[in-house]
């Protein structure tokens, strides 16, 4: 496959003059480009892009075969509350289980006996919202 000529290339895709040659960068979607090579031989450059950018795509010959993002900041919390010992240290495995669990439950629920309103005022009066 060709590497994408410039006039192929997405309009919102700059290069920008302070970056290396083959760099580009996606203000649109926060994204930065890099070619194999600059992450061969200038990684810290890369790891710096990567946090100035939300996303690093690697290409080579043009084609993207790696694409890197930073991490969710939820993640990054629910990591320092497992080093502290404050959430499971397998945090991760058990919200993988867990999402694993939820796909394959069913999307709909049956038809039931049960009026949704009268189970609205149930729970608010289990709350003690409702007199």
């Amino acid at each position: 496959m060709q590497p994408a000529s410039p006039d192929d290339r997405d309009p919102t895709t700059t290069e920008n003059p302070s970056l290396p040659k083959g760099v580009s960068v996606d203000d649109t979607t926060r994204t930065v480009r890099v070619p194999v090579r600059m992450v061969l031989h200038e990684f810290r450059r890369v790891l710096a892009l990567a946090d100035e950018y939300e996303r690093v795509e690697i290409a080579s010959n043009g084609r993207v075969v790696l694409i890197a993002h930073t991490p969710h900041p939820g993640e990054v919390a629910a990591d320092e509350l497992a080093g502290r010992g404050l959430v499971p240290a397998d945090w991760r495995t058990r919200q993988a289980a867990l999402r694993r669990r939820l796909a394959t439950l069913p999307t709909t629920t049956r038809p039931g006996t049960v009026d949704p309103t009268a189970a609205v005022r149930t729970d608010r009066q289990d709350d003690g919202r409702t007199p």
